[in-house]
């Protein structure tokens, strides 16, 4: 399943534009991928299997929709040495001028309105 980021909520929570009717539900796991990775192909046969794409970040369903759904990062954080601490969700990289309401990370952009998820 293919869906959109069509709204940046801020850097915690992204709207993608599939909900309900698509059968999104909560907890259902998202990718949104920079789709701009080296194509592999065989040596010998030239086949090409694809693109090596990045994944910018994975997203969680938290709010469903009927057309959309509002998602957080997948990924939490705990305080360090306090093995007590409750987990918390790490923040988004996304491009904070769209907030409105290799696998090096350091080259990864931010997620921006119209990066396309998948359904992982």
């Amino acid at each position: 399943m293919e869906a959109k980021v069509i709204k940046i909520i801020d850097d915690y929570r992204i709207v993608l534009n599939v909900g309900s009717n698509d059968r999104v539900t909560e907890g259902m796991l998202f990718q949104i991928i920079e789709k701009q990775g080296e194509e592999i192909l065989d040596p010998d046969t030239g086949e090409s299997y694809g693109t090596l794409d990045i994944v910018k970040a994975t997203l969680r369903v938290i709010a469903v929709y009927p057309k959309m759904c509002i998602c957080t990062n997948s990924k939490s954080t705990k305080a360090l040495g306090d093995p007590l601490a409750f987990s918390i969700t790490a923040r988004l990289n996304v491009n904070l001028n769209q907030v409105s309401g290799g696998y090096n990370q350091n080259i990864i952009s931010p997620i921006q309105l119209g990066d396309l998820a998948y359904k992982k």
